[in-house]
């Protein structure tokens, strides 16, 4: 019968201190205890372009593993803060440059012509 390797100890084992000491250089913790979702979604949106954003309150989780304990704001916050991290060819989406996509992505946010129900709302 082949030996078991000892289990070894699980990030979110650690305590919380502990959990924000072993988070890379590389990575941008956003705080978003007592702060408006405007300004922690400001806060995300200027991250520099070569690191990675991670929420406060997801530090010590595994990736895209169940939490049915969050917010309706906080799921909405991993959310973006996954398209925000994801790459294409090892480079993430500029939302504050200059190209045309860029300016259109903030143009509709700012608008809120994204949201196919807009109308229906407005008519309510």
């Amino acid at each position: 019968m082949p030996r078991r390797k000892p289990r070894q100890g699980a990030f979110s084992d650690l305590s919380p201190v502990w959990q924000r000491a072993m988070v890379p250089k590389h990575i941008v913790v956003i705080e978003t205890a007592g702060r408006s979702i405007d300004d922690i979604v400001g806060d995300m949106l200027h991250v520099p372009m070569e690191k990675s954003i991670l929420l406060d309150f997801w530090v010590g989780h595994p990736p895209r593993s169940p939490a049915p304990d969050l917010t309706d704001d906080q799921v909405d916050l991993l959310r973006l803060q996954y398209m925000l991290n994801f790459r294409h060819h090892g480079r993430r989406f500029d939302w504050l440059g200059d190209g045309l996509i860029a300016r259109l992505a903030r143009e509709s946010l700012r608008t809120g012509s994204w949201n196919p129900f807009r109308e229906t709302e407005a008519e309510d």
